[in-house]
């Protein structure tokens, strides 16, 4: 997320002190949009550096109210204006890692991760539904803020339900690979004769796993 930006668009709003900022940031947006304190007072000292914020009054600790500056308005309006679509990315799961660098020894342990993760997600997911529909729907008028809100945090389970997903087929990949005792990549470079043998086993060892999955084919896309 662009902390910068957050911070400008809710100072657009109204004057604030750091810590509310961060408040109100998670509230309108949802516990994705959580920003540590570090983070916020690092950007907190650049905005003012660049005068696009100006402290306004002093309070005690760290309650220094601030303001946005007509600098900060404008800069703002150009990062709104910006017509470039949002950059893709895909998640790279340092679960994931772990079993591709696990090998027979260690693919014990890395199931046991596997179904712990796959309890985080359904965890998260409950917690975020429950925050969802706390959220109001109905009243003399429907808040905006409100509903943004609700978008939000379903966009939050959506995506963790996708993750979930994934976990569960991991965990059915690892069960797999834990039953039907796999090749693995060699962890020593042997000789030529031993690079030669270890070809012929896994050849052998795939042609008895194609006859033995003739019946039940194992899905690797997880469908």
């Amino acid at each position: 997320m662009s902390a910068k930006h957050a911070v400008l668009g809710l100072l657009q709003q109204r004057a604030a002190y750091p810590y509310e900022l961060g408040d109100r940031l998670q509230a309108r947006l949802g516990p994705a949009w959580a920003i540590n304190s570090g983070q916020l007072s690092q950007t907190i000292k650049v905005l003012e550096r660049e005068g696009l914020i100006e402290q306004v009054a002093r309070g005690r600790g760290d309650r220094n109210v601030f303001a946005i500056t007509e600098s900060g308005t404008r800069e703002l309006e150009r990062w709104w204006d910006e017509d470039e679509a949002p950059e893709i990315r895909l998640l790279r799961r340092s679960l994931l890692l772990k079993l591709a660098l696990a090998g027979p020894d260690q693919l014990k342990d890395a199931l046991g991760q596997v179904e712990r993760y796959e309890h985080r997600c359904a965890e998260r997911i409950k917690a975020i539904m429950e925050t969802r529909d706390r959220v109001p729907l109905d009243g003399i008028q429907v808040r905006a803020e409100d509903m943004v809100l609700r978008m939000g945090l379903s966009g939050d389970i959506y995506q963790l339900e996708a993750e979930l997903k994934w976990a569960r087929y991991a965990h059915q990949v690892v069960m797999w690979l834990l039953e039907r005792g796999a090749v693995w990549p060699e962890r020593s470079t042997g000789s030529a004769k031993q690079v030669e043998a270890s070809r012929d086993a896994r050849e052998e060892l795939f042609g008895r796993m194609a006859a033995r999955d003739r019946d039940q084919p194992f899905d690797p896309e997880g469908r």
